[in-house]
């Protein structure tokens, strides 16, 4: 009884393996109606897309607090917002401030003022808002270690 099980199973098992393996396998040929001998197909680099941005919402706010700006080092660094770091631009890091958020920062003891774009974090805790080399300049900043200051959010420009 258990031959004839064997067998059994050994005859379904080798028929698998012949109708699967010498079933005739065809490949269509290539077909040359649709190209010419002489198109070639190229492919281009995609355009560089610039990302669409939803509108920054206006947030009213309004603090005073003490500034700090950022060390030269930082120049070239990736922010918060994913930009990077530039020392001439007139930016500025803020907690909770929404990215790309018009503000105007005024140093209480000269009275100079300066708008700025917030694109960068800093922790809540420390100083109300820390600005760029070109920005703590023009409000005169440098050289100071504890600079009070007034922030104040701007619309948006239309």
């Amino acid at each position: 009884m258990k031959t004839i099980k064997l067998l059994s199973t050994c005859l379904i098992l080798i028929t698998t393996l012949i109708t699967c393996t010498t079933a005739p396998r065809t490949v269509p040929p290539p077909s040359t109606t649709n190209t010419l001998p002489s198109q070639t197909t190229t492919v281009e680099k995609p355009a560089k897309v610039t990302p669409v941005v939803a509108p920054t919402p206006y947030v009213r706010y309004s603090a005073t607090g003490s500034a700090t700006w950022y060390q030269l080092a930082d120049h070239g660094l990736e922010t918060g917002s994913g930009e990077i770091y530039d020392l001439y631009g007139k930016t500025a890091a803020h907690a909770s401030l929404p990215f790309g958020s018009r503000v105007r920062i005024t140093h209480l003891a000269n009275d100079e003022s300066a708008t700025v774009i917030i694109n960068d974090r800093i922790q809540s805790g420390g100083s109300l808002i820390r600005v760029s080399y070109v920005v703590a300049k023009e409000l005169k900043l440098l050289g100071q270690s504890n600079s009070q200051v007034s922030v104040t959010t701007l619309p948006p420009l239309k």
